[in-house]
C-alpha cells in the first residue's frame, strides 16, 4: 500500500519520548522520506514547522501515535470522527492498541514506507445522553462506555433494555458496555470475555454484581441499548467513555448506546497479529510439558 504524507504525534511528557521520536525522525530521513509532526512533537526534538494535530490528521494518509494505549485513545477523542489510519508505537511494552515496539523503529519505518502493514477496521460505540425528552450530549468510544457508582458507598441500580425490551436491573458497582476492541480492557478485568476485534458484537459486563448469576452478555452490535439509572441511585451514577472525565447522571437522564456511524482503522506491521499480542500481554505460554 503506497503512502503519501505520514505524520506522527507523541506523548511528549512520557519518559523516553524524545529519544524514540528522534530515532523515528532519523529513520525516515535515512529513507529520504518526510515525516510530518505536530507542533509539540516537533518542539520536543528541536524541529520547526510543526502543525496542529487536526491539520496533521487531515493531511496524512497514516498517523503514527507514540505513547501507550491511553495516548491512542486520547488522540482518537481529540481528533474526532475523521481520522486517517493509526499505527501505535508503544514507548515501553506492547499494548493492545499500540502494537509496534519503540525498540524496532527501523523495522517499523521500513514496513510503513514499503507498505507492508495490515489495516484492521474497528467499530466504535455511539452514546447519547438524554435528559427528559431532550438530547443533552453525544459521545463515542473505541473501547467502552462505563457506568459506575463513583465514590458512593451504595451499589448502583441500573436498568438495561435491549431493543426496547427490559433485560434486567443490575445492582452492582457499575456496568461496562465494550466493543470487541475494548474487550481486553476494563471489561476483561471485570471478568468479561476476550472477543476478536473483527467480531460484530458488544459485550455487557456488570462490575461486582450483587447477584452472582449476573454475567457478561454478548450481543450483536446491531442492537440498540437503553440504560436508565434507578431513582434511588440518582446523583451517584457516573458515565464515562474510554476512561475520560465522567458525567454525573440525574434522575431524569438515560442513555442510548449503539454502534457508531463511523469506524477507524488501526495499522499493524506484518507478522504482528491479535493472537501475538494476546500471548505477549496475557503471558500465555501454553503447556509446561
Amino acid at each position: 500500500m503506497a503512502q503519501s504524507e505520514i505524520g506522527a504525534i507523541a506523548h511528549t511528557s512520557k519518559p523516553g519520548a524524545p529519544a524514540v521520536l528522534s530515532a523515528l525522525h532519523q529513520a525516515f530521513s535515512k529513507r529520504k522520506a518526510k515525516l510530518l509532526l505536530d507542533t509539540e512533537s516537533a518542539s520536543l526534538i528541536g524541529e520547526t514547522g510543526g502543525c496542529s494535530p487536526a491539520e496533521l490528521a487531515a493531511r496524512c494518509s497514516l498517523l503514527l501515535v507514540l505513547g501507550g494505549d491511553g495516548t491512542m485513545l486520547r488522540v482518537i477523542h481529540e481528533l474526532g470522527t475523521h481520522l486517517p489510519p493509526l499505527l501505535g508505537i508503544n514507548i515501553g511494552s506492547l499494548g493492545f492498541l499500540t502494537t509496534a515496539s519503540s525498540e524496532n523503529i527501523e523495522e517499523t519505518v521500513n514496513g510503513i514506507l514499503d507498505g507492508t502493514f495490515n489495516l484492521s477496521t474497528r467499530t466504535l460505540l455511539g452514546a447519547t445522553l438524554i435528559s427528559g425528552n431532550s438530547e443533552k450530549q453525544r459521545f463515542h468510544a473505541l473501547n467502552d462506555c462505563v457506568l459506575s457508582r463513583g465514590v458512593s458507598p451504595n451499589l448502583a441500580r441500573i436498568e438495561l433494555r435491549v431493543e426496547g425490551l427490559f433485560l434486567t436491573e443490575y445492582n452492582a458497582d457499575g456496568v461496562i458496555i465494550a466493543t470487541p476492541t475494548g474487550s481486553t480492557a476494563y471489561s476483561l478485568a471485570a471478568g468479561g470475555p476476550i472477543v476478536h476485534p473483527q467480531a460484530q458484537t458488544f459485550v455487557v459486563t456488570p462490575i461486582c454484581p450483587h447477584v452472582l448469576t449476573n454475567r457478561s452478555l454478548i450481543l450483536p452490535d446491531s442492537c440498540r441499548l437503553e440504560i436508565y439509572p434507578h431513582p434511588a441511585s440518582s446523583g451517584c451514577i457516573l458515565f464515562s467513555t474510554d476512561g475520560r472525565d465522567p458525567v454525573e447522571l440525574s434522575a431524569d437522564d438515560h442513555l442510548t448506546i449503539s454502534r457508531a456511524p463511523f469506524t477507524i482503522q488501526l495499522a499493524s506491521l506484518q507478522g504482528s497479529t491479535f493472537f501475538d499480542v494476546l500471548r505477549d500481554k496475557l503471558k500465555w505460554t501454553g503447556s509446561s510439558f
